[in-house]
């Protein structure tokens, strides 16, 4: 397993618990701090399978096949090249894995001034994509199979005034 943008390592602790002995759990993120604190809470707890990196979700030190599922949460829209990020998470995946994503996404699309916006970089809105672009640039990594598994409104207000929905995406990586 690997989670994306894997933080503090909560989720990779979880799932190396999850994947057994014989399995192992990765995290990838993109600050140093974050996988500093992460490797100190998978010794504190004794979690031997757990392992964390540091990368961009664009460039995965991870070779090719290497998991049965790829996780991330609320990270994506924080990435400035996702379809480059969903492709490193199809290569990394083995056929017929899968890849798991909760995320933020617009109901229609952003200003350019939005997008240039540091506030809303750090508050998860200014990267964020239609339903229908996630869908097309998981289509163009090779994922197949997309659906939806949960939405809810995320609506976030001033200053920006955007209409945002939570969802939890999950699509494969096709068998042959």
């Amino acid at each position: 397993m690997v989670d994306l943008g894997s933080g503090a390592g909560l989720e990779v602790l979880r799932a190396a618990q999850a994947v057994g002995p014989y399995g192992q759990a990765v995290g990838v993120d993109m600050t140093a701090e974050m996988v500093v604190l992460a490797r100190r809470n998978a010794a504190a707890l004794g979690v031997a399978n757990a392992r964390f990196v540091v990368a961009e979700l664009e460039s995965l030190p991870l070779p090719e096949g290497f998991a049965d599922v790829v996780l991330s949460n609320c990270v994506v829209n924080l990435v400035p090249d996702k379809a480059q990020a969903f492709r490193e998470a199809h290569r990394v995946l083995r056929p017929g894995g899968r890849l798991v994503v909760s995320d933020v996404v617009a109901d229609r699309p952003l200003s350019p001034e939005l997008r240039e916006d540091p506030r809303a970089w750090s508050a998860c809105v200014a990267g964020a994509v239609s339903l229908r672009e996630y869908f097309r640039l998981l289509a163009e990594a090779g994922f197949q199979a997309a659906e939806v598994l949960e939405e809810s409104r995320a609506d976030c207000g001033d200053p920006w005034r955007v209409s945002l929905r939570s969802v939890t995406l999950r699509a494969r990586k096709p068998l042959g």
